[in-house]
């Protein structure tokens, strides 16, 4: 406890300016204290396999050019419930407009941009205690229900009978499939909820490929204000028939990259082409199952080569690179770090178990910086109480969120990808 009182107070705790002096012994020599901030570091950006994106708390539509990225189209698919059990909609129904209404949370990217998005019916049944993941696709019906360009207002106040209503997106689907529905009035498919859904199985909504910046929209489908309504008229009434998306339904999003295939030309040749030296200079990190950093420490061991260390601090720092932030390209609000066993399954490293305020993450926004304390992980690896099989930064959040981050690598000549170490030698 002395050890660890005395550090706060030694001026030499400080990082020096020279980055290339390897080792520095700090002031109290009694104390036997190391720092060094050029601890080999090597990384590369790879893809993402899939994140999961089954029931989330926000689901994203909308197609979003990035000049570093490229394009990224997100869709979601959902279940659709009835109200009530033995639907009837009178005599002689006739639908007059049909409109699913999405309730907004957010939004990345350029909110003045029109796109045109598209819902079509599914044609797979969908499960609700099942999981589905980014890079999933469900058989559709090739004929499209709706479409509709829009330009997505997240901040706009709307009016219903003169009193205001939280924001929300509202999309015409086709009166046909209103129709289809009104034709089993009174019939077993909309008996219930399981017949109606053999009936209906769900639909899917998309945006076509974005040609210019886009953006992605944020949408709550558990909201009460996101419901698909069809709006009909019998022999007596005019009516409004509520079809709800709640938790008992299957939803979940997809994202589609296109391959790459117009990214900028450095980012395809060390993620897509497989030219890990790149990463020395600049990383890549992007939500929406798109791009991680693989690292690892290949001479971590030599720190121990004339007996075992004690940790004190260790901390890695990841830096935005300069100007790759401006605009709309926002970075991840926050990072993970998960350590990867020999058969390459992610795990929490133990320091994530200290909680958040010491672990670390979030994003510093007036520095432009990332920062974890990976104590635990350091000194195992260290006393060889686990093998060193490398370790991931991921985004939070890559299910729900659309931003992305570029970052300095280890050798770059900006603020480089680096661990601050702070260690005392054990004789």
């Amino acid at each position: 406890m002395l050890l660890l009182s005395a550090l706060n107070f030694i001026p030499g705790c400080k990082k020096p300016d020279n980055l290339g002096e390897d080792i520095i012994v700090l002031e109290d020599d009694k104390l036997n204290i190391l720092f060094t901030d050029t601890l080999t570091v090597t990384a590369y950006s790879v893809l993402e396999d899939s994140v999961s994106t089954s029931k989330l708390k926000y689901n994203l539509l909308g197609s979003h050019y990035d000049p570093v990225f490229g394009t990224t189209t997100a869709s979601f698919y959902t279940q659709l419930r009835l109200s009530e059990n033995n639907v009837n909609f009178g005599t002689n129904p006739v639908c007059d407009s049909v409109i699913l209404t999405l309730r907004y949370t957010g939004f990345y990217g350029d909110t003045s941009a029109q796109q045109t998005i598209r819902a079509y019916e599914v044609d797979e049944t969908m499960y609700p205690d099942s999981t589905y993941y980014s890079n999933d696709s469900l058989n559709l019906v090739p004929v499209e229900i709706g479409v509709q360009n829009v330009v997505f207002r997240p901040e706009d106040t709307i009016y219903y009978n003169n009193l205001p209503v939280e924001s929300h997106l509202r999309f015409y689907l086709n009166k046909s499939f209103g129709e289809k529905i009104i034709a089993k009035s009174g019939q077993t498919e909309l008996s219930d909820n399981e017949n109606f859904q053999k009936f209906i199985k769900g639909i899917f909504v998309t945006a076509d490929k974005a040609v210019n910046d886009g953006g992605y929209a944020y949408f709550d489908l558990m909201s009460p204000l996101s419901i698909l309504s069809i709006y009909y008229h019998n022999d007596t009434d005019t009516l409004v028939y509520k079809f709800a998306i709640n938790e008992f339904c299957s939803y979940f999003s997809t994202f589609n990259h296109y391959g790459y295939a117009d990214a900028d030309a450095g980012f395809r040749a060390q993620v897509i082409m497989g030219d890990t030296a790149l990463g020395n200079q600049k990383l890549y990190i992007q939500s929406l199952g798109g791009v991680k950093t693989f690292f690892r420490f290949p001479t971590l061991k030599n720190l121990t080569k004339d007996g075992p260390i004690a940790v004190h601090n260790a901390q890695l720092l990841i830096n935005v690179s300069q100007g790759s932030d401006m605009g709309f390209y926002q970075p991840v609000y926050g990072l993970a770090v998960v350590k990867l066993d020999s058969a390459g399954n992610k795990k929490f490293i133990e320091d994530y178990y200290e909680g958040s305020a010491f672990y670390g993450g979030d994003y510093h926004s007036t520095d432009k910086y990332y920062s974890f304390n990976i104590n635990r992980y350091i000194q195992n690896i260290a006393d060889g109480r686990e093998k060193q099989y490398g370790l991931n930064l991921v985004a939070k959040g890559a299910s729900i969120y659309g931003n992305r981050l570029v970052f300095d690598g280890p050798r770059s000549n900006g603020r480089k990808f680096r661990l601050k170490l702070t260690y005392t030698r054990v004789y």
